[in-house]
C-alpha cells in the first residue's frame, strides 16, 4: 500500500481528499468487505485498466448524500475519471491510514520510472497464520530482507524493517477491548526502510 491523494471535483466545491493506494487483497487480509459494490479485481490493479475507485462511508454519506446507485458511476478526481465500484462499511477503521477517504489500486509497475528499490514507499500488511508465532514471523521477515539484500545489494545494503504487532499496537492502553477485535485483524505490517 502507498498514500494518495488528489481533488475531487464535479458536482460541489472541489474537495481535496487523502486516500491509499492498494492491492486487491487488502481488503480480504483485514477481513472486511464493501458494505455496497464489491472489492477491486486483479485485472483492474494494471497499468493502463480502468480505473475504479472504493470510497469510505463517510465520503460516500457527506458527499454523495449516501445514494447506493453510485455504483458504476464515473466521479472525477485528479483530472480523471473514477468508476466507483465499491463502499466501505461505516465500522471500518483503517488503523494504518486514518485519514484515507478513499482507495484505488496501487497499480504498481516496476518498468515505470517512479517505480524504485530504494524509494521505501510501500507499506507491507500481511496476516500471521495462528500456527506462527511472533518470534517466527519475525525470523522469517529477517531472512526475507536478508534474500533482498543479498538479491539487490545495489539497493538494499542497509536494507531493515519494522514488523510492529497490530494487534498490540492497537490494544495498548485498552488491553480489555482486545477481545473485541476482530479475528481476522491484521496483526504484522512491515515497513521497509
Amino acid at each position: 500500500m502507498a498514500s494518495s491523494s488528489g481533488t475531487l471535483t464535479g458536482k460541489g466545491e472541489p474537495q481535496f481528499l487523502e486516500g491509499e493506494r492498494v492491492t486487491p487483497s487488502f481488503f480480504r487480509v483485514f477481513g472486511v468487505a464493501q458494505a455496497i459494490g464489491r472489492a477491486f479485481r486483479d485485472e483492474e490493479n494494471v497499468q493502463g485498466s480502468q480505473r475504479v475507485i472504493i470510497l469510505t462511508n463517510a465520503l460516500w454519506r457527506n458527499r454523495f448524500g449516501g445514494d447506493s446507485n453510485i455504483i458504476g458511476k464515473p466521479i472525477t478526481m485528479m483530472e480523471n475519471d473514477f468508476t466507483v465500484v465499491g463502499v466501505m462499511p461505516a465500522t471500518f477503521e483503517n488503523v494504518l491510514s486514518p485519514t484515507a477517504q478513499y482507495y484505488v489500486p496501487l497499480r504498481y509497475e516496476v518498468s515505470l520510472p517512479q517505480a524504485c528499490r530504494s524509494c521505501r514507499h510501500l507499506r507491507i500488511v500481511a496476516l500471521r497464520k495462528s500456527t506462527v508465532t511472533i518470534a517466527q514471523a519475525r525470523s522469517d521477515l529477517g531472512r526475507i530482507a536478508q534474500n533482498m539484500r543479498s538479491d539487490f545489494p545495489k539497493d538494499y545494503s542497509n536494507l531493515g524493517f519494522m514488523a510492529p504487532m497490530l494487534n498490540d499496537d492497537i490494544v495498548t492502553g485498552v488491553r480489555p477491548a482486545r477481545l473485541a477485535l476482530p479475528l481476522r485483524l491484521p496483526v504484522c505490517a512491515s515497513s521497509w526502510h
